[in-house]
């Protein structure tokens, strides 16, 4: 059952994504993990309340594999700024890359 004011979609074939958002004003941030170990996972971002415009900054956080971390004498894990994404309308279709964690920033006009 949804809490008051809240909107549920059903989406199939996305288990393996993890997400969270928050919206400030007109800026959204969307926060993905893809847990598949080594398939990336394409699906439609969709906003029920307004639409995306702009640009959409992306940041991913990543290694080699699964079991890849950092210590103090390296750094393999790392944030990468990737290109931005022009935005239009109110569904994005992003790719997020196997055992990875994304953060998605933009804006969103009601």
């Amino acid at each position: 059952m949804a809490a008051p004011g809240e909107v549920t979609t059903i989406q199939n074939n996305v288990p393996y994504l993890d997400v969270s958002a928050t919206l400030h004003g007109d800026e959204i941030v969307i926060c993905v993990v893809n847990r598949h170990k080594d398939q990336a996972v394409t699906t439609d971002i969709i906003s029920q309340s307004g639409s995306f415009s702009g640009v959409m900054k992306v940041y991913k956080v990543n290694g080699p594999d699964i079991k890849t971390m950092n210590d103090f004498n390296s750094e393999i894990v790392k944030t990468v700024e990737k290109p931005d994404v022009q935005l239009k309308g109110d569904i994005v279709t992003y790719s997020f890359a196997p055992h990875s964690f994304t953060m998605l920033r933009c804006s969103v006009k009601k």
